[in-house]
């Protein structure tokens, strides 16, 4: 197994500028995503490690040995990609020894490899049937054994659960997640799914226009994103973002934005790096504002989402006939009766609170802070 290295990487089409100056450090048996929005250069970025593609500038290595000038072959590397392209025409078998049959790899040794990725998928029951008498899982097992078998160091893997449905992306994001357990090996993943990023990888590099927004654990992504483009693309629903001014009364600074009202954390204005504005950017994720409590401000029910465990509640603070309002999603307990257009105490737990600059940088929670 191999640790892959992308070192100050750019990758342009004449003027477009697909990928920008990226590193990332990704360890041997590890599991990263790379997560972002369609056209951010994720796949671009995948395909260069694979091969597919060369770099205008910068390095690629695979255990410390450059490799950006070695066609796929060479890297010893599978990959698995958005479409399950499997031969119509040959069995579940044939598929899966394929690759070792263009190796001229012995006999023996291609049944064994072919029933051993076969047992670890779980699919030995199906080796003599033809794709056309496969589910959607299945064939995607399929081609997740077509690059098990080759027992390779790096496996790549381009947005391979998009084409199914939902039931059955839950189920082979699973199947992924046992698999690299079981194979101890080298997983890069790509994705625009922050689901399938925050419950497969043991890291996430999200990347937007290129560039390398913030590389760090599911669990700090999601507690910890470093601006707002993290904090806007991780999480489902979005962060709630309400812009608004730092204002003193009584000798106490407070942040007013748009019918809402907060206590600043303190230590909040003690940042070196704050040049004296008064605008800052205040994010709270829907499962942490509640309604009702020591009010921070009062709004009207625009709609609600029941989805069964929970009831989404849209807050407009513009006022109840406000035509195209600015929305504020509450996340709340699902036998809760609310109408549209009554009025609603919204409170914003201060430890739950984020506060962004209007460049985007996270001014708060600080990095360190509990």
């Amino acid at each position: 197994m191999s640790a892959v290295t992308i070192d100050n990487v750019m990758k342009t089409y004449g003027d477009v500028v697909a990928v920008d100056s990226l590193t990332l450090e990704i360890n041997n048996k590890e599991f990263v995503v790379l997560l972002g929005p369609s056209g951010c250069g994720k796949t671009t970025t995948l395909n260069m490690i694979a091969g597919l593609d060369v770099p205008t500038s910068g390095h690629i290595r695979f255990d410390g040995e450059s490799v950006e000038h070695l066609p796929p072959e060479k890297r010893d590397i599978s990959m698995v990609f958005q479409s399950i392209a499997l031969y119509p025409h040959k069995s579940v078998y044939e598929n899966i020894a394929f690759p070792l049959r263009m190796a001229r790899g012995p006999k023996r040794e291609i049944d064994s490899r072919v029933r051993s990725a076969a047992g670890l998928l779980r699919i030995e029951a199906l080796l003599d049937r033809k794709p056309h008498q496969l589910s959607g899982g299945q064939r995607q097992r399929v081609a997740l054994g077509r690059a098990v078998v080759r027992d390779p160091s790096v496996f790549l893997f381009d947005e391979p659960l998009s084409a199914l449905d939902a039931k059955l992306r839950v189920d082979m994001r699973v199947e992924i997640k046992k698999l690299h357990e079981r194979l101890g090996a080298t997983f890069v993943y790509v994705t625009h799914d922050q689901v399938e990023a925050l419950t497969m990888a043991d890291r996430i590099a999200v990347i937007d226009g290129g560039r390398l927004q913030q590389y760090a654990t599911p669990d700090e992504i999601y507690q910890r994103p470093a601006n707002l483009i993290v904090a806007k693309f991780v999480g489902s629903p979005s962060m709630n973002f309400v812009p608004g001014r730092l204002i003193e009364s009584a000798g106490k600074w407070r942040f007013a934005g748009e019918g809402l009202e907060v206590s600043l954390p303190e230590g909040l204005l003690d940042d070196p790096h704050r040049s004296g504005r008064s605008e800052l950017i205040l994010g709270i994720r829907p499962e942490r504002a509640a309604l009702g409590g020591t009010a921070d401000g009062t709004g009207w029910v625009y709609a609600t989402e029941p989805v069964g465990s929970d009831l989404f509640v849209d807050v407009t603070f513009d006022g109840p006939d406000t035509i195209d309002p600015r929305l504020f999603k509450i996340r709340t307990r699902p036998d809760l009766r609310l109408r549209s257009g009554e009025q609603v105490a919204v409170t914003l737990p201060l430890e739950h609170l984020y506060f962004f600059e209007p460049d985007g940088r996270r001014l708060w929670p600080r990095d360190g802070a509990a």
